[in-house]
């Protein structure tokens, strides 16, 4: 997993971006590779480490900090809701992968986040709020224990739907769970529905990051949907490698990277 995402900053840095990487004090092993990550390709961002529990001189650390996109969401130019709070508790919001920006202020999001108070906040604000039912995933683990292919709902939606230019990305099941949902919102955000490959949904590659207004960057092994991607306009950029070990995990290129 660590040899892709350096290849991920490796490239990041040739496309001419700017690379900031996470340094957690509390955890020194993290810390100790963090630094010399970013030594080489960008520079540290203090963070303090979310510990989930702690007994003695063992500290559990909170699974969120693998993925950047879950600590942390942006909306807008001035919008930043941290996941961690200080006093321990979480802001839901603030997990990224529960929520898709498509333009024209409206927001793609897990039906959980509903009552959310940085929702309404943001609502007051006039953005608008879509929620959608969750999706399934393929858990590639428990799928060979069981030697059958193993789903478990999840309510990331950056895993089943990515937007930019004039484009939304969906898996074809995400979109027969919230149909007229996802309808709307392309129309009312002026996008075209494009679907995933269905030989590809196991990719999720729906989960790319957006690198401008019409340029994302992509899982190479999602070949079908790049070229799809490519033929609606779309300027792809495929990785330099497959992120295999961090789709293992449950995440892809746009959780491990965020935007500060």
């Amino acid at each position: 997993m660590t040899d892709e995402r350096l290849s991920l900053l490796r490239q990041l840095r040739e496309l001419g971006h700017r690379v900031a990487v996470a340094d957690f004090k509390e955890a020194d092993l993290l810390s100790d590779k963090r630094r010399n990550i970013a030594k080489k390709f960008g520079r540290l961002v203090k963070v303090d480490l979310p510990i989930r529990a702690e007994a003695g001189n063992t500290k559990e650390v909170h699974p969120n900090i693998m993925w950047a996109r879950d600590s942390w969401k942006k909306i807008g130019p001035r919008n930043r809701v941290n996941f961690f709070q200080k006093d321990g508790s979480y802001q839901q919001l603030g997990e990224g992968g529960m929520s898709v920006d498509l333009p024209g202020k409206i927001i793609l999001a897990a039906k959980n986040l509903a009552g959310d108070s940085q929702v309404q906040r943001l609502t007051q604000q006039g953005y608008k709020f879509v929620f959608l039912n969750d999706g399934y995933v393929l858990k590639p683990n428990l799928s060979r224990m069981l030697k059958t292919r193993a789903y478990v709902s999840w309510n990331h939606v950056d895993t089943f739907v990515g937007a930019t230019g004039k484009v939304m990305l969906v898996d074809h099941e995400f979109f027969a769970n919230n149909r007229s949902e996802l309808r709307q919102a392309a129309k009312q955000s002026g996008l075209e529905i494009v679907f995933i490959p269905e030989a590809e949904t196991h990719l999720y590659p729906a989960n790319f990051l957006p690198l401008g207004e019409n340029t994302v960057l992509m899982d190479k092994q999602a070949k079908q949907t790049i070229q799809l991607l490519t033929q609606h306009g779309v300027k792809v950029i495929p990785t330099k490698v497959t992120l295999s070990a961090n789709r293992e995990s449950g995440g892809g290129v746009r959780c491990i990277l965020n935007e500060l």
